[in-house]
């Protein structure tokens, strides 16, 4: 007999059917995904099999009981998608609040797995201490502490950038392996869903069902992570053939159905590019004009250059998310980076051009530095300046875009892998149409300003 086994389970709200006749079967110690679009009814699923949600029609049984007898015995663990830590308790005492309800705080079993995820320095922290993915990874040991039998996870990783959700990927994959209890994920994502279950089942249809059980191979094996073959197989659930090129009519539904998502993204990235190019023309310019004066400095500046060019911004990208954080900073430093090289190199071209042409006049006058930049080198380089403007406007959006994919969990970058991950092609194309016409109006201002400089 399967550990767990729903029979025929269905769920309304309001005379609305959002579960029908739901039924699998999962064995003891195994991982298993649930997986669908956004309200397809998958927590509410998470919260039947718990106990926490009545059951309309149907039978859950686990282990032949009902859940509630887990439940009574604390063998049920349950990770939210909000962490829910309790700000006034710190780390260890958060993770032994269901031992403490059971009678006995088990600290010595919460530093063992504290230690098991690599946090054993944090276990006198506060959860405003902890960033994110640590917040996260407390929630689900919470869960663990009491050993249970079943482990329920309703999206724990979400909003979690694409570095620390691999990084939570093993800490996971480590509690499962040591407390070996049988493990419900409940995630939209493809990827994450592929790589840790041994199982997964896919929900769709309206009102929702099981549209499909997959088994991976090789679960949990690092050479499993990107099996397309896979990740294809339970995509193609959703939207056959959609996932190479979406048609037009999904592109457009996928835009108006998360509308607002995509425009709040949007203009993260948006101002990562306006202040991380802001500060590339104001460094492009500073550095032209200091080196023009001091010609000892262009080689130095050159040489400097040079490597910055050759090195792509992928390679930098995670140095920088070390350097300033996964925020907004990181983003803006790899825009600036990838930016003003064009408008140092363009400006300081210029810039020498035009004491070249002048020099008889600048010699006649005895003129020093700051009158040569008054008179002649900061309106004498406004057209070098223009062109080189349009020219890194595009780059400074790859380096905001690339910073994203890297490490986000805002903006069009991470929209991009988000959809990525969850098979929704569509969604990619909006995020790639979006990121263009960014592109292209950037380019269209410069474009003007230049045309309207040439007629002054």
């Amino acid at each position: 007999m399967s550990y767990i086994e729903i029979k025929n389970v269905s769920k309304s709200y309001k005379d609305k059917k959002v579960l029908e006749n739901i039924s699998l079967k999962i064995d003891k110690g195994k991982f298993v995904s649930i997986i669908g679009s956004y309200g397809s009814g998958k927590t509410t699923l998470l919260k039947m099999i718990s106990g926490l949600e009545k059951i309309d029609e149907g039978q859950i049984l686990i282990n032949g009981f009902s859940p509630d007898k887990l439940k009574e015995e604390l063998k049920m663990g349950f990770v939210f998608q909000d962490p829910m830590l309790l700000p006034w308790r710190n780390v260890i005492d958060n993770i032994t609040l269901p031992s403490e309800i059971n009678g006995e705080k088990a600290i010595e079993e919460a530093k063992k797995l504290l230690k098991l995820v690599d946090l054993e320095s944090k276990e006198k922290c506060y959860p405003r201490e902890l960033s994110g993915g640590m917040q996260r990874i407390v929630s689900i040991l919470r869960a663990s502490i009491m050993k249970p039998s079943v482990l329920l996870l309703d999206e724990p990783l979400s909003s979690i950038d694409e570095i620390n959700r691999d990084d939570l990927h093993e800490k996971l994959i480590k509690i499962h392996e040591k407390n070996k209890q049988t493990t419900l994920l409940v995630t939209h994502s493809i990827h994450e869903a592929v790589y840790l279950s041994d199982e997964i089942y896919v929900l769709g249809g309206s009102p929702t069902r099981i549209l499909k059980r997959i088994v991976p191979k090789k679960p949990r094996r690092i050479e499993n992570k990107f099996s397309s073959n896979t990740m294809i197989e339970v995509a193609d659930v959703f939207h056959p053939a959609e996932y190479l090129f979406p048609s037009l009519g999904s592109v457009a539904k996928s835009f108006i159905e998360n509308y607002q998502e995509f425009l709040e993204n949007t203009m993260y990235t948006i101002i990562e590019v306006i202040v991380g190019f802001g500060i590339a023309v104001a460094l492009g310019l500073f550095l032209a004009i200091i080196t023009v004066h001091y010609t000892h400095l262009e080689q130095i500046l050159t040489f400097s250059a040079i490597i910055l060019k050759t090195i792509p911004i992928i390679a930098i990208a995670p140095l920088l998310v070390l350097w300033f954080g996964h925020g907004m900073g990181s983003k803006i430093a790899a825009v600036t980076i990838t930016s003003f090289i064009p408008i140092l190199i363009n400006v300081l071209s210029g810039a020498k051009e035009i004491l070249y042409k002048y020099k008889s006049i600048i010699g006649l006058y005895n003129m020093n530095k700051k009158q040569k930049t008054k008179y002649f080198i900061l309106p004498g380089i406004r057209p070098y300046l223009m062109s080189s403007l349009k020219i890194s406007s595009s780059l400074a959006i790859v380096g905001a875009l690339v910073s994203e994919l890297i490490s986000a969990n805002k903006g069009i970058g991470y929209l991009i892998m988000s959809n990525y991950y969850s098979m929704n092609i569509a969604g990619v194309f909006v995020c790639i149409i979006l990121s263009s016409l960014i592109g292209i109006g950037i380019y269209s201002i410069f474009d003007k300003l230049e045309k309207t400089q040439d007629m002054i």
